[in-house]
């Protein structure tokens, strides 16, 4: 599995494991399920961007967007914070390789990471209320021989 993928799988896997109240749905492009295309309501979407390689420092940068969409306006702030909480906690994680799903390897080596800001805006909605939130993450990949 490419290390780009274990990176979103390891952040995904993060957040679900320490926020195991809320639904966390990868938006991501799939021809055979449109769905994950699609924005969830009464969860927390995650959407990865960009991605820099940063190449021989074995470093890259995703862009990635956080989006907590609910139908109630005050559960939907408080499902923000409880997740900003959880990214200021540590502001870092283990890369894991999810090659087997069920049973996830650490990467020796290899660390994701964050910086402390984050900055959740509303998006207007006429149907659910939604916020939005644009981060840095970071991964530091171990050194090949």
């Amino acid at each position: 599995m490419s290390a780009m993928r274990n990176t979103r799988d390891s952040f995904l896997h993060y957040l679900a494991d320490n926020l195991p109240s809320f639904t966390i749905h990868n938006i991501r492009v799939d021809k055979t399920d449109p769905k994950l295309n699609q924005i969830m309501l009464n969860a927390i979407n995650v959407t990865f961007h960009n991605t820099d390689i940063m190449g021989p420092s074995q470093l890259s940068q995703s862009l990635v967007t956080i989006d907590v969409i609910n139908d109630f306006e005050l559960t939907a702030i408080d499902q923000a914070e409880q997740t900003a909480n959880l990214l200021f906690k540590n502001a870092t994680s283990s890369l894991l390789d999810f090659t087997d799903p069920s049973n996830p390897v650490l990467i020796p080596g290899g660390q994701i990471f964050w910086n402390l800001a984050l900055t959740f805006k509303t998006v207007h909605s006429d149907n659910f209320y939604h916020m939005s939130a644009l981060m840095h993450l970071f991964v530091l990949f171990p050194s090949t021989p």
